[in-house]
C-alpha cells in the first residue's frame, strides 16, 4: 500500500482520479480519493493594489512557511495531477519559489499558476516550463491607460513585454505549456475586450478567459456589469466571433438574460454539477482548508492544528458534501463558479455579481 510521500505512480493518479469522479458524480459525503488538483496561496503579499481584489488593502503579508509547504506536498501531491500556484497574492513574491519546481517535478505534478505578470521574466519562465501545465496572466485593459487604472502598480508594456518572452521561451522547449489571458470584466473594460482578443492573437496566446467582476466593496458595485447587461452582452458578442476567427480558444462568462433585467433576480433552474468538494482543494497561507475560492466559502479545518487527511473527510465536508443535491449551504446556491461555464439554463443573480 502507498505511504505518504512515497515516490508518486501516474497510475495510481489516474485511478484515484476516476475514485473522486465516481464519488462526486454519487455525492458521496466520504470521499475514498484525494484531491487531484491542490490549490495552495505561499503569500497573500502583491506588488500591485487592484480595487476589486479582496487582498489589495492588506498592510501586513504572511507566508506559508517551507516547512509547511514540504510537509503538504508529502501529504497530498502523491495522487494529485496538478498543483495551482495561486489564492490571495502574487505567486511569484514568494520567497522560495525557486524550490518549488522541483518538488513538483519530483511528485509529477503538473503547476499552474496565476500572475499579474509584472515578475514574469525570462529566468522565470524558463524556471517553470519544464513543469507548467499553464500560466494565467491577468490582463484587464487593452490600452496602457485603462490597464494601469485598473491594476495600479502595474506597466502595461513590461506585462505585454514578459508575455512575449514566455511564448518565445515556450516555443523553443518541448514543454509546451500553455498561457492564458486573464480579464475580470467590469464597466471600465468591457468595451476594450475584443481588443483584449487582438492583443492575444498579436503575442500568440493560447487562450481568452474572463469572468464579471464580483463587486466586494460599495465603491466597486457600480463597475459591476450586472447594471450594464446590454453594453456586456455586445461587447461579449463581440469577443467571441473575433476569438473564433483567430482560432483562440475561449472561455467566457455567459451573457445575462435581458427578460430578468426588470428589476427580478434571474435564479438557477438547474445547478452545474460542483467539482470542488471532491477534486480540489484550496489552503490559505495561515494553514486554513477551503472548499473553493468563493468569497463566502467556509473554513472546514487548518493543516497546523489536524493533518490534511483528517479534515478532507471531516464532519464539515460531508455535510456539503451530502447537502449539495438536495440543500446546499446557501454561498452554493447561486454560486457562479460552477455553473456560469457549465449550466445551460442557468442564469446570473444579483446575489451571484454583489457581495456588499
Amino acid at each position: 500500500m502507498r505511504q505518504d510521500g512515497e515516490k508518486p505512480s501516474l497510475i495510481q493518479k489516474s485511478e484515484n482520479e476516476r475514485n473522486a469522479i465516481r464519488s462526486r458524480d454519487s455525492y458521496e459525503p466520504i470521499n475514498p480519493a484525494m484531491p487531484v488538483r491542490v490549490v495552495i496561496a505561499t503569500t497573500d503579499a502583491c506588488n500591485l493594489r487592484c480595487p476589486m481584489c479582496i487582498s489589495s488593502p492588506h498592510n501586513v503579508h504572511f507566508e506559508l512557511p517551507f516547512d509547511t509547504f514540504r510537509e503538504l506536498a508529502r501529504e497530498t501531491f502523491p495522487l494529485a495531477k496538478e498543483y495551482h500556484m495561486g489564492g490571495s497574492g502574487e505567486p511569484l513574491l514568494t520567497s522560495y519559489f525557486s524550490k518549488i519546481p522541483p518538488i513538483v517535478k519530483d511528485y509529477q505534478l503538473k503547476m499552474s499558476i496565476i500572475t499579474n505578470g509584472m515578475l514574469l521574466t525570462e529566468k522565470i519562465s524558463e524556471m517553470i516550463i519544464p513543469v507548467l501545465r499553464d500560466v494565467k496572466v491577468s490582463f484587464d485593459g487593452a490600452t496602457k491607460e485603462t490597464f494601469e487604472k485598473i491594476r495600479p502598480g502595474s506597466c502595461f508594456e513590461t506585462i505585454v513585454e514578459n508575455i512575449r518572452d514566455f511564448v518565445r521561451i515556450r516555443e523553443s522547449s518541448p514543454k509546451k505549456a500553455e498561457i492564458t489571458l486573464q480579464t475580470t470584466l467590469m464597466y471600465d473594460n468591457i468595451k476594450e475586450f475584443p481588443n483584449i482578443v487582438e492583443i492575444a492573437h498579436d503575442l500568440g496566446v493560447d487562450r481568452v478567459k474572463a469572468c464579471f467582476m464580483r463587486a466586494l466593496t460599495k465603491e466597486m458595485t457600480p463597475q459591476c456589469l450586472w447594471f450594464h447587461k446590454k453594453i456586456a452582452n455586445r461587447y461579449l458578442e463581440k469577443a467571441e466571433k473575433l476569438a473564433k476567427s483567430y482560432g483562440i480558444r475561449a472561455m467566457f462568462p455567459k451573457r445575462f438574460d435581458l427578460r430578468e433585467s426588470h428589476g427580478i433576480d434571474a435564479k438557477t433552474k438547474k445547478r452545474g454539477f460542483c467539482h470542488y468538494l471532491w477534486e480540489e482543494v484550496w489552503i490559505d497561507t495561515n494553514g486554513d482548508v477551503k472548499p473553493c475560492c468563493h468569497r463566502k466559502s467556509p473554513v472546514v479545518g487548518n493543516i497546523n492544528e489536524e493533518t490534511f487527511k483528517k479534515i478532507w473527510n471531516n464532519k464539515t465536508y460531508q455535510e456539503m458534501r451530502r447537502r449539495l443535491k438536495s440543500e446546499p449551504f446557501n454561498y452554493c446556491k447561486n454560486c457562479a463558479l460552477v455553473n456560469e461555464f457549465r449550466t445551460r439554463d442557468w442564469v446570473y443573480s444579483r446575489e451571484s455579481l454583489i457581495f456588499t
